[in-house]
Protein backbone atom coordinates (compact mmCIF):
# COMPACT_ATOMS: atom_id res chain seq x y z
CA UNK A 1 0.00 0.00 0.00
CA UNK A 2 1.09 3.31 -1.05
CA UNK A 3 2.20 5.68 2.37
CA UNK A 4 0.99 9.56 2.85
CA UNK A 5 4.70 10.48 2.09
CA UNK A 6 4.23 8.72 -1.32
CA UNK A 7 1.46 11.31 -2.55
CA UNK A 8 1.52 12.04 -6.34
CA UNK A 9 2.71 15.35 -7.03
CA UNK A 10 1.75 16.89 -10.10
CA UNK A 11 4.10 18.33 -12.64
CA UNK A 12 4.28 22.09 -13.70
CA UNK A 13 1.73 22.92 -16.69
CA UNK A 14 3.80 21.79 -19.59
CA UNK A 15 1.81 20.75 -22.83
CA UNK A 16 2.07 17.53 -24.24
CA UNK A 17 0.01 16.88 -27.19
CA UNK A 18 -1.29 13.24 -27.52
CA UNK A 19 -0.75 11.19 -30.20
CA UNK A 20 -4.12 8.97 -30.11
CA UNK A 21 -7.09 8.21 -28.03
CA UNK A 22 -5.88 5.62 -26.42
CA UNK A 23 -3.08 7.36 -24.69
CA UNK A 24 -6.32 9.62 -23.00
CA UNK A 25 -7.89 6.30 -21.75
CA UNK A 26 -4.53 5.00 -20.71
CA UNK A 27 -3.71 8.37 -18.72
CA UNK A 28 -7.27 8.22 -17.35
CA UNK A 29 -6.78 4.71 -15.70
CA UNK A 30 -3.63 3.99 -15.21
CA UNK A 31 -4.36 4.79 -10.98
CA UNK A 32 -7.47 2.68 -11.01
CA UNK A 33 -5.58 -0.35 -12.32
CA UNK A 34 -2.37 0.38 -9.36
CA UNK A 35 -5.05 0.58 -6.91
CA UNK A 36 -6.83 -2.51 -7.81
CA UNK A 37 -3.27 -4.34 -8.95
CA UNK A 38 -0.70 -2.72 -6.51
CA UNK A 39 2.28 -5.60 -7.46
CA UNK A 40 1.50 -4.78 -11.13
CA UNK A 41 4.42 -3.69 -13.40
CA UNK A 42 4.14 -0.62 -15.11
CA UNK A 43 4.48 -2.41 -18.31
CA UNK A 44 1.61 -4.81 -17.23
CA UNK A 45 -0.92 -2.09 -16.58
CA UNK A 46 0.13 -0.54 -19.96
CA UNK A 47 -0.93 -4.19 -21.51
CA UNK A 48 -4.09 -4.48 -19.67
CA UNK A 49 -4.91 -1.16 -20.49
CA UNK A 50 -4.25 -1.95 -23.89
CA UNK A 51 -6.13 -5.24 -24.08
CA UNK A 52 -9.27 -3.43 -22.19
CA UNK A 53 -8.85 -0.51 -25.45
CA UNK A 54 -9.01 -3.22 -28.08
CA UNK A 55 -12.16 -4.86 -26.56
CA UNK A 56 -14.15 -1.64 -26.26
CA UNK A 57 -16.76 -0.41 -28.88
CA UNK A 58 -17.34 2.99 -30.32
CA UNK A 59 -19.58 4.46 -28.17
CA UNK A 60 -17.09 3.33 -24.87
CA UNK A 61 -14.42 4.56 -26.76
CA UNK A 62 -15.93 8.09 -27.56
CA UNK A 63 -15.31 10.69 -24.90
CA UNK A 64 -11.45 9.67 -25.03
CA UNK A 65 -11.79 10.29 -29.05
CA UNK A 66 -13.56 13.92 -28.05
CA UNK A 67 -11.18 14.50 -25.56
CA UNK A 68 -8.62 13.75 -28.09
CA UNK A 69 -10.08 15.86 -30.71
CA UNK A 70 -9.54 18.83 -28.75
CA UNK A 71 -5.64 18.56 -29.31
CA UNK A 72 -3.73 19.38 -26.67
CA UNK A 73 -4.18 19.05 -22.60
CA UNK A 74 -1.70 19.93 -19.66
CA UNK A 75 -0.15 17.60 -17.41
CA UNK A 76 -2.20 18.59 -14.44
CA UNK A 77 -4.79 16.70 -16.24
CA UNK A 78 -3.00 13.77 -16.48
CA UNK A 79 -3.77 11.34 -13.74
CA UNK A 80 -1.15 8.69 -13.69
CA UNK A 81 1.98 10.44 -11.98
CA UNK A 82 4.33 8.07 -10.89
CA UNK A 83 6.48 7.98 -7.42
CA UNK A 84 10.28 7.64 -6.83
CA UNK A 85 9.88 3.47 -6.26
CA UNK A 86 7.55 3.63 -9.63
CA UNK A 87 10.02 6.04 -11.80
CA UNK A 88 13.00 3.63 -11.18
CA UNK A 89 11.15 0.10 -12.17
CA UNK A 90 9.85 2.33 -15.24
CA UNK A 91 13.44 2.80 -16.10
CA UNK A 92 14.24 -0.53 -15.53
CA UNK A 93 11.79 -1.82 -17.82
CA UNK A 94 11.93 0.74 -20.72
CA UNK A 95 14.34 -1.76 -22.92
CA UNK A 96 11.85 -4.90 -21.45
CA UNK A 97 8.96 -3.20 -22.49
CA UNK A 98 9.93 -1.95 -25.81
CA UNK A 99 11.04 -5.60 -26.67
CA UNK A 100 7.39 -6.67 -25.59
CA UNK A 101 5.94 -4.91 -28.00
CA UNK A 102 8.40 -5.74 -30.97
CA UNK A 103 7.84 -8.90 -30.18
CA UNK A 104 4.22 -8.49 -29.67
CA UNK A 105 4.18 -6.71 -33.48
CA UNK A 106 6.61 -9.60 -35.57
CA UNK A 107 4.09 -11.95 -34.08
CA UNK A 108 1.17 -10.32 -35.30
CA UNK A 109 2.82 -9.61 -38.70
CA UNK A 110 3.49 -13.44 -39.21
CA UNK A 111 0.07 -13.89 -38.84
CA UNK A 112 -0.72 -11.34 -41.11
CA UNK A 113 1.62 -12.92 -43.46
CA UNK A 114 -0.17 -16.44 -42.88
CA UNK A 115 -3.40 -14.59 -43.02
CA UNK A 116 -2.61 -13.25 -46.18
CA UNK A 117 -0.96 -16.10 -47.66
CA UNK A 118 -2.80 -16.50 -50.82
CA UNK A 119 -2.91 -12.59 -51.74
CA UNK A 120 -2.50 -12.15 -55.46
CA UNK A 121 0.81 -9.40 -55.72
CA UNK A 122 0.18 -6.45 -57.41
CA UNK A 123 2.40 -6.62 -60.93
CA UNK A 124 5.79 -5.22 -61.86
CA UNK A 125 6.46 -2.32 -63.42
CA UNK A 126 6.96 -1.91 -67.47
CA UNK A 127 10.52 -0.92 -66.38
CA UNK A 128 10.71 -4.28 -64.48
CA UNK A 129 8.90 -6.62 -66.51
CA UNK A 130 12.16 -5.04 -69.16
CA UNK A 131 14.85 -5.34 -67.01
CA UNK A 132 14.36 -9.07 -65.89
CA UNK A 133 14.08 -10.21 -69.00
CA UNK A 134 17.02 -8.15 -70.51
CA UNK A 135 19.23 -9.26 -67.43
CA UNK A 136 18.62 -13.14 -68.28
CA UNK A 137 20.55 -12.17 -71.32
CA UNK A 138 23.75 -10.08 -70.35
CA UNK A 139 26.75 -11.34 -68.00
CA UNK A 140 27.88 -9.89 -64.82
CA UNK A 141 26.54 -9.11 -60.95
CA UNK A 142 23.60 -8.22 -60.71
CA UNK A 143 24.60 -4.84 -60.27
CA UNK A 144 26.23 -4.24 -63.08
CA UNK A 145 23.16 -6.30 -64.82
CA UNK A 146 21.12 -3.99 -63.56
CA UNK A 147 22.64 -0.92 -64.62
CA UNK A 148 22.94 -2.50 -67.95
CA UNK A 149 19.51 -2.59 -67.88
CA UNK A 150 18.87 0.92 -66.52
CA UNK A 151 21.17 2.97 -69.24
CA UNK A 152 19.17 0.15 -72.15
CA UNK A 153 15.78 1.63 -70.75
CA UNK A 154 16.63 5.18 -70.85
CA UNK A 155 17.85 5.24 -74.64
CA UNK A 156 14.55 3.37 -75.69
CA UNK A 157 12.15 4.87 -78.09
CA UNK A 158 8.70 5.17 -76.78
CA UNK A 159 7.46 2.40 -79.33
CA UNK A 160 9.89 -0.13 -77.77
CA UNK A 161 8.36 0.92 -74.69
CA UNK A 162 5.01 0.28 -75.35
CA UNK A 163 4.82 -3.32 -75.52
CA UNK A 164 5.73 -3.44 -72.06
CA UNK A 165 3.05 -0.92 -71.41
CA UNK A 166 0.65 -3.25 -72.93
CA UNK A 167 1.71 -6.34 -71.09
CA UNK A 168 1.36 -4.10 -67.64
CA UNK A 169 -2.39 -2.95 -68.85
CA UNK A 170 -3.15 -6.33 -69.12
CA UNK A 171 -1.82 -7.62 -65.79
CA UNK A 172 -3.35 -4.86 -63.74
CA UNK A 173 -6.74 -5.79 -65.35
CA UNK A 174 -6.03 -9.61 -63.86
CA UNK A 175 -4.60 -8.38 -60.81
CA UNK A 176 -7.72 -6.29 -60.06
CA UNK A 177 -10.40 -9.52 -60.93
CA UNK A 178 -7.91 -11.30 -58.92
CA UNK A 179 -7.82 -9.08 -55.78
CA UNK A 180 -11.86 -8.98 -56.05
CA UNK A 181 -12.14 -12.37 -56.00
CA UNK A 182 -9.67 -12.82 -53.26
CA UNK A 183 -11.12 -10.40 -51.13
CA UNK A 184 -14.54 -11.87 -51.49
CA UNK A 185 -13.08 -15.50 -50.27
CA UNK A 186 -11.69 -13.88 -47.44
CA UNK A 187 -14.99 -12.71 -46.41
CA UNK A 188 -16.82 -16.18 -47.09
CA UNK A 189 -14.35 -18.01 -44.86
CA UNK A 190 -13.78 -15.09 -41.92
CA UNK A 191 -10.26 -13.99 -42.57
CA UNK A 192 -11.07 -10.61 -43.69
CA UNK A 193 -12.18 -10.29 -40.28
CA UNK A 194 -9.03 -11.58 -38.70
CA UNK A 195 -6.97 -9.41 -40.97
CA UNK A 196 -8.70 -6.24 -40.12
CA UNK A 197 -8.48 -6.62 -36.57
CA UNK A 198 -4.75 -7.43 -36.87
CA UNK A 199 -3.82 -4.47 -38.77
CA UNK A 200 -5.63 -2.47 -36.02
CA UNK A 201 -4.01 -3.99 -33.14
CA UNK A 202 -0.84 -3.41 -35.35
CA UNK A 203 -1.50 0.00 -35.41
CA UNK A 204 -1.89 0.56 -32.23
CA UNK A 205 1.31 -1.36 -31.04
CA UNK A 206 3.05 0.92 -33.53
CA UNK A 207 1.78 4.18 -32.23
CA UNK A 208 2.24 3.00 -28.65
CA UNK A 209 5.82 2.03 -29.75
CA UNK A 210 6.35 5.80 -31.16
CA UNK A 211 4.41 7.18 -27.77
CA UNK A 212 7.21 4.95 -25.60
CA UNK A 213 10.17 6.26 -28.30
CA UNK A 214 9.73 9.69 -28.35
CA UNK A 215 7.99 10.58 -25.44
CA UNK A 216 9.37 8.44 -22.35
CA UNK A 217 7.11 8.22 -19.27
CA UNK A 218 9.81 8.74 -17.50
CA UNK A 219 10.18 12.74 -18.86
CA UNK A 220 6.99 13.65 -17.82
CA UNK A 221 7.23 13.79 -14.12
CA UNK A 222 9.27 16.08 -11.86
CA UNK A 223 11.64 13.04 -10.11
CA UNK A 224 11.05 13.31 -6.17
CA UNK A 225 13.55 15.56 -4.51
Amino acid sequence: MRSAQHKRTPTPHVEEEFKNPFLVFLAEKYDLVKQVHPAMTVTGIVERLCDMWKHMDGVEKLPYVEFYNQGKIHHSDYKAFLSAEEMAELKHEEIKSERILINKMDALGRQLIELKGDQPSPPPSAFMLFSNEYMAKVEGTFHEKMQAAADKWEKMEESERKSYQNEVFALRDKYAKDLSDWEESTLEDGRMQQILFIEEEINTLRELEEYIFRTRVSDWFRPRE
